[in-house]
């Protein structure tokens, strides 16, 4: 074969292998998921436990001066987080009016522990939100504030009166969300704060879609770049 010849064919090959190489590359990219197909596996899975009864538990210390019902505000925002992301049945949340009557009507019973609490009003889990710090400021004009709130998550079975979430070597799960400018009036900027607070917690109980796992108003220490991969 001549040297010619031999130029020829190689020329003729370059483009095609060019070509299917290219053609590959484009198909994986289309097979491979996007950020909205990923998931975030759960950390607990509790889709598994629809049938159960879960009791919203928040612990706001005497030292946290809300200044409003913050934990009306977290308890509604959960279970309707739950109810909207982790498919759990509006029935088997125990919600605020339910849990303020028990408390009126069993006042003992809230100076237990979390699993003993759940016990008491026949429920399968508890997930216990303890209220660390909240901070409200109005900003430069009306209607303008800057909010943070900052909480521990925990999930205890009721059965076994343990902590099932997080797990070892974690003892609980922070959550801390804020943001340096809201709109509207003060019942308005804590319900973000509570909604912010309610997705960042039951995000772990659901294999969340990766872009919808960090939100704005997040500001937990957290390793993203696990995320990102």
């Amino acid at each position: 074969m001549t040297g010619k010849l031999k130029f020829t064919i190689a020329a003729f090959l370059v483009p095609y292998f060019t070509l299917l190489y290219s053609g590959c590359n484009f198909a994986g990219r289309l097979a491979s998921p996007t950020a909205h197909e990923m998931k975030v596996p759960a950390e607990y899975d509790l889709t598994k436990d629809t049938d159960q009864k879960i009791l919203v538990l928040v612990n706001q210390p005497a030292w946290v001066n809300a200044g409003t019902n913050l934990r009306y505000y977290i308890t509604e925002a959960v279970n309707y987080s739950l109810t909207e992301k982790v498919n759990i049945k509006p029935e088997n949340l125990v919600d605020y009016e339910q849990l303020s009557q028990v408390r009126t009507e069993k006042p003992d019973l809230f100076m237990r522990g979390a699993a003993e609490i759940g016990q008491g009003m026949n429920v399968d889990k508890v997930l216990l939100i303890v209220v660390e710090d909240f901070q409200l400021y109005q900003a430069a004009g009306p209607g303008y504030y800057k909010g943070s709130l900052n909480a521990q998550a925990f999930l205890f079975d009721c059965g076994t009166g343990r902590r099932i979430w997080p797990t070892r070597p974690q003892l609980s799960k922070p959550v801390r969300v804020g943001f340096e400018v809201g709109k509207g009036d003060a019942e308005a900027v804590v319900k973000r704060l509570a909604a912010s607070l309610a997705s960042c917690t039951t995000r772990y109980f659901y294999n969340c879609r990766k872009d919808s796992f960090k939100i704005a108003d997040e500001r937990t220490e957290t390793a993203w770049d696990k995320w990102d991969k």
